[in-house]
């Protein structure tokens, strides 16, 4: 039920920007190469305040495997529109040839997000 009031609340200010939602835009290749990771959210989200810690501390955990980008869709409401945001926090998992291979909305722990990346065959073997 906490869940699920959180994604209502978060969905509120989601559309609070004054966008509203569109199919993913055509992906195009990250410019270095790498699969991405990019969590779309807010400050005032209070799901995505708990996801905050959790990406910062995979951008230095996988520093130089995977690329993990923060979008704040308050801040930056043409990404959220771009990508077919409906909810955050959303986190989407895009290969190193820029096609998305998963999303995720709501709270994911690090360690699932680990694992959603060798599901998805990409290796996260340096990450400790």
């Amino acid at each position: 039920m906490k869940t699920l009031l959180l994604a209502l609340v978060c969905t509120v200010l989601l559309s609070a920007c004054g966008k509203a939602p569109v199919a993913p835009s055509s992906d195009a290749a990250p410019a270095d190469g790498r699969p991405v990771l990019i969590e779309f959210g807010s400050t005032k989200c209070k799901a995505c305040q708990e996801m905050k810690p959790v990406i910062d501390g995979l951008r230095d955990e996988l520093s130089g495997l995977i690329d993990v980008i923060m979008v704040d869709v308050a801040l930056e409401p043409e990404q959220a529109e771009q990508h077919g945001i409906e909810l955050i926090p959303t986190q989407i998992f895009k290969g190193a040839d820029g096609r998305e291979l998963f999303r995720h909305t709501g709270f994911f722990s690090r360690e699932a997000i680990l694992a959603k990346w060798q599901e998805l065959g990409i290796s996260v073997a340096a990450a400790p």
